[in-house]
């Protein structure tokens, strides 16, 4: 009678796709090994906060420098519209229909629905006027 970690092993298709056991080992290494250690936040995010943001997904998110990044700056840019400030990033003006004129980011309509600072709006904080 075979074991039960024999018979997984039968059960594995056997596939020039498949990744080898040194090219996960490498992806594990990768991924526990990025971000840096002496690297403790990106755009001023504590680590420990955008690993709580990614939940499940932090493994991936850790191997990916670009993803890693992407997620720290918008992370930083919703912390700064929940305190009332508006992002460098925002150099455009839009009228939403709750708000009125507020700044955003470039690509957005003239005129919207809702915007991000919808969400400060509804929780009583600070939005932003921009001129029309």
């Amino acid at each position: 009678m075979t074991n039960w970690m024999e018979r997984a092993r039968n059960e594995i298709p056997k596939s020039a796709a498949l990744p080898t056991a040194n090219t996960v080992k490498n992806g594990i290494s990768a991924v526990t090994a990025a971000p840096q250690p002496e690297q403790s936040e990106i755009f001023g995010i504590p680590i420990a906060d955008l690993r709580t943001v990614a939940g499940d997904d932090w493994p991936e998110v850790a191997a990916d420098p670009d993803l890693l990044e992407s997620m720290a700056h918008a992370v930083q840019t919703r912390r700064m519209r929940e305190r009332g400030e508006v992002p460098r990033h925002y150099t455009h003006t839009t009228t939403c229909a709750h708000c009125g004129p507020v700044p955003i980011f470039p690509g957005v309509p003239a005129h919207v629905l809702s915007c991000p600072w919808c969400f400060n709006r509804a929780a009583g904080k600070p939005v932003p006027r921009a001129k029309p």
